[in-house]
């Protein structure tokens, strides 16, 4: 189901990005607030349906809370970590700058930037599944590894290009 979930996956992100855009651009904050609220509602019942089986066939696994806290600190510590680099130079920049109309216009186009990183998370979360299984042969696994990479160059090349056309 990896391709479904994927596809899903996709789709749900355009109408999550979609709904920011548009709801942010009419209420300004409430907007925003509103539409991560609602789209996540939204996503949770349409992901659910497609994940219960895996949650519903459950394997006892030893030491799980231990093992579950070690994962879950190195996700934390990365989830953590990313936003403050992703949007570091506009933190910087707010504090720096003294012309907010050349800071709005930074702003303006940074947030081109926005649909480029959901494409590539996108990918990072569809590719990483192929490799976990295939993370006991090495060959099989540098054989996937060179696949995606060449995919993800192909993509960033169109994104790119698209990227550059729409701004």
């Amino acid at each position: 189901q990896i391709k479904e979930i994927a596809t899903i996956n996709i789709i749900v992100r355009f109408i999550n990005l979609s709904a920011i855009i548009a709801l942010t651009y009419y209420w300004r904050m409430t907007g925003y607030i509103i539409a991560l609220v609602v789209i996540g509602y939204f996503i949770l019942p349409i992901m659910y349906h497609y994940v219960k089986d895996f949650i519903r066939n459950r394997v006892a696994v030893k030491n799980v809370f231990s093992i579950s806290f070690y994962l879950a600190k190195w996700s934390g510590d990365a989830n953590s970590i990313t936003p403050i680099g992703n949007y570091m130079d506009i933190l910087m920049l707010n504090f720096l700058t003294l012309d907010r109309a050349e800071f709005g216009y930074y702003s303006a186009a940074a947030l081109f930037m926005v649909p480029i990183r959901e494409i590539e998370k996108t990918v990072r979360d569809i590719a990483l599944p192929y490799f976990s299984e295939k993370q006991n042969d090495r060959v099989e696994f540098y054989r996937v590894l060179k696949k995606y990479k060449r995919l993800m160059l192909l993509l960033a090349l169109g994104v790119a290009v698209a990227g550059s056309i729409a701004v």
